[in-house]
């Protein structure tokens, strides 16, 4: 791909590139940082149908996403809080066996990293990552 680079005085440099199907998308580099991404009109390519401005991390992360990378998977996790009530079957008790992951239990206002010796007390706010499902299993095992 040939890249037409334009000087725009006072504002910065223009870069625009014809893809191999013959569609045509640029660049606008301001001195702020700023950058506009121009797609061309089909039929005049001189013309931009579309333009979108984006500040500089916002250019940076779609940089990243061009350049393949950076990935994002789309999980279908969430975090959840459940409170351990006093009538609990558990209370005095370590976690119930293939829960999900509690990521920190809030106790007396102090934030503690679960660990395999760690006995539940009535009043513990669990944090929990896991999807809904295993989340409401959790929290009817701890009633």
């Amino acid at each position: 791909m040939f890249v037409e680079r334009t000087l725009l005085p006072g504002v910065g440099a223009s870069h625009a590139v014809t893809t191999g199907r013959r569609q045509r998308i640029g660049v606008v580099a301001h001195h702020s940082g700023q950058r506009d991404v121009i797609l061309y009109d089909p039929d005049d390519p001189g013309r931009a149908a579309a333009t979108v401005a984006l500040d500089g991390r916002e250019a940076r992360q779609v940089a990243e996403l061009l350049a393949g990378t950076v990935a994002v998977d789309q999980l279908d996790t969430s975090v959840w809080r459940i409170r351990v009530p006093a009538t609990s079957p558990y209370i005095g008790r370590l976690l119930p066996r293939g829960t999900p992951e509690v990521v920190v239990v809030v106790r007396a206002d102090r934030a503690i990293a679960p660990h395999g010796d760690l006995t539940l007390l009535a009043g513990d706010l669990l944090v929990v990552v896991g999807d809904r499902t295993a989340v409401d299993k959790l929290a009817h095992a701890l009633g």
